[in-house]
């Protein structure tokens, strides 16, 4: 093959490369409702005065918060040492369940770095296996996820669950150190 036409066909695939992520960006920042305002919500909020969820975290110089829930009743994380793994205090689902880890990404949940399946039990405590491990002094989310019934998770399929009263995300979020 000519020079010229190998160039051809690698400025193609990089342009189309690009116009695939463009797409994918547009569909998926889209496609909850909503979704942003609820995240600077749950953000904004420094304590619930009924629960004591924002104990700090002392990291060397650093002091972060532990930790914030609007449903602990529901979901509960604690901040925690950076690594391959999240480990989580609760997660109640009506029947199975996702637990799915964000990275924070300009103050809402960006990237899913993992998801972890959680039976139906009163506050399950287990741990969320990570395809990327968390790194020190980040911020990152976990929100609730009800599995469609196929035991395998599916971001198109696999819905947010939100709290029947009010609408809200069951999310939280926690600090690594």
């Amino acid at each position: 093959m000519e020079k010229s036409v190998i160039q051809k066909i690698i400025l193609g695939a990089i342009f189309g490369a690009f116009i695939g992520f463009g797409i994918a960006w547009v569909y998926f920042t889209d496609r909850m409702p909503g979704f942003n305002e609820e995240v600077e919500e749950v953000v904004d909020r420094k304590t619930d005065e009924n629960t004591d969820q924002t104990n700090d975290v002392e990291t060397g110089s650093e002091k972060l918060p532990s930790s914030y829930s609007d449903f602990p009743e529901l979901l509960s994380v604690k901040s925690q040492s950076y690594g391959d793994v999240v480990k989580i205090e609760k997660a109640v689902f009506d029947t199975l369940g996702w637990v799915v880890v964000y990275e924070d990404t300009d103050g809402e949940p960006g990237n899913i770095l993992g998801a972890g399946l959680f039976r139906k039990e009163n506050g399950e405590v287990g741990e969320v296996p990570l395809l990327r491990a968390t790194e020190q002094f980040k911020k990152y989310y976990v929100v609730l996820h009800e599995d469609d019934g196929d035991g395998s998770f599916d971001y198109d399929k696999d819905l947010v669950k939100r709290d029947i009263a009010t609408g809200k995300l069951i999310m939280a979020y926690f600090f690594s150190y």
